[in-house]
């Protein structure tokens, strides 16, 4: 984090805080381990350990001044605040607030990742990008995504999640996307959100918190799609999808190398190929696309970035094991949308097919 911010400028946000001295918060670290000098530590009880009990470690290793929701005695400067999980969220806030960078905030049921990692690779085809690392989307690694960015990033791209109802609000409220989107609405964290109406409207709490002057991307293929478009107010509207009458959507068909996809967008026709397989990830891919325009990239780049990504671990990637025997590892998670995919996809395959099912979690009573 190279963009300062005072104990003085989060106290505005935070009722109650109680500082030392005005310091400045610098590099943000909330592990001892990996802690240089001159950061600062902000000290997080979670379930199974309390921060609080490394701070004397955390100084040592050169933190210049702690973010803490304990009474401490330390010679380093420290604000005391309710809650510093909310802390990181602020400080995230205010550092979002002074970021040049366009943001692009995503989440969705299924396929955020995967247009995550797409559009990040499409962006580092022209620009200084940041994104979330591997699936650090919660109320913790949001922020921390943001606060990883610097000044000379163009595009900042954050996955956000959810396992409860009201964290996708929160979050979204943090980083205040320029283009936003909703990837898939379906049954998934059910034990902490409830029904899959519900799931719709912890999703789509994203919309409300897109900046006016940015872009909503809409899939069309979604059943709850002209929900969404109701929702949007003042930012604007680029639908997606495999079907319909869309801004970006097109055909493909197989080859030996992947899917060789044809794609219409409002600034002309590409042709692309896709090196994962399954007609989700074109959708994907088109969201990947859609975002892509409304942030100005050109086709060409857009081409070159879909073109370098080659998948993410244990979603859908072929191996294979013997001349004869290919394995689909699809062992990352599983909800009910994303194991009909992985059926199609074998379904799709040639040859005896086995499917190999592990069970799915977090459904509560549909578990």
């Amino acid at each position: 984090m190279n963009i300062e911010i005072r104990f003085s400028e989060l106290s505005v946000l935070e009722k109650d805080a109680v500082f030392t001295a005005d310091a400045v918060i610098g590099n943000l670290s909330t592990d001892t381990r990996s802690i240089m000098k001159g950061d600062t530590y902000l000290a997080i009880r979670g379930e199974h350990h309390d921060g609080h009990e490394f701070i004397d470690q955390a100084v040592s290793s050169g933190a210049s001044s702690l973010v803490v929701s304990s009474a401490i005695n330390t010679a380093v400067p420290s604000i005391k605040v309710k809650d510093t999980v909310v802390s990181l969220g602020n400080i995230a806030k205010i550092y979002r607030n002074k970021l040049p960078a366009k943001i692009i905030g995503i989440t969705g049921s299924n396929g955020k990742t995967t247009v995550k990692e797409m559009v990040t690779s499409i962006c580092r085809e022209c620009s200084e990008v940041t994104a979330t690392l591997r699936n650090n989307n919660n109320k913790v690694g949001v922020p921390l995504t943001l606060l990883s960015a610097s000044r000379s990033d163009d595009y900042v791209v954050v996955e956000i999640g959810t396992s409860e109802q009201g964290e996708i609000a929160y979050l979204s409220n943090i980083v205040e996307p320029d283009v936003s989107i909703i990837t898939t609405i379906s049954e998934s964290h059910l034990a902490g959100i409830g029904s899959r109406d519900d799931v719709f409207r912890e999703k789509s709490a994203i919309i409300p918190m897109t900046r006016k002057a940015g872009s909503v991307i809409i899939n069309n293929d979604c059943e709850y799609a002209s929900q969404l478009r109701k929702m949007v107010d003042g930012s604007s509207v680029i639908t997606y999808g495999l079907q319909g009458d869309v801004d970006v959507g097109g055909s493909f068909r197989s080859i030996d190398k992947g899917l060789q996809v044809t794609a219409k967008t409002p600034v002309g026709e590409l042709s692309y190929i896709l090196s994962v397989p399954g007609s989700h990830n074109v959708s994907n891919s088109f969201a990947a696309i859609a975002i892509s325009c409304s942030l100005g990239i050109s086709n060409e780049k857009i081409v070159m970035g879909l073109e370098k990504f080659s998948g993410i671990k244990g979603r859908l990637q072929v191996k294979q094991l013997f001349s004869s025997v290919s394995l689909i590892d699809d062992s990352y998670n599983a909800y009910p949308a994303s194991t009909k995919v992985a059926l199609d996809v074998l379904s799709d395959s040639e040859g005896r097919k086995i499917f190999v099912f592990g069970g799915m979690a977090e459904l509560g009573e549909q578990e």
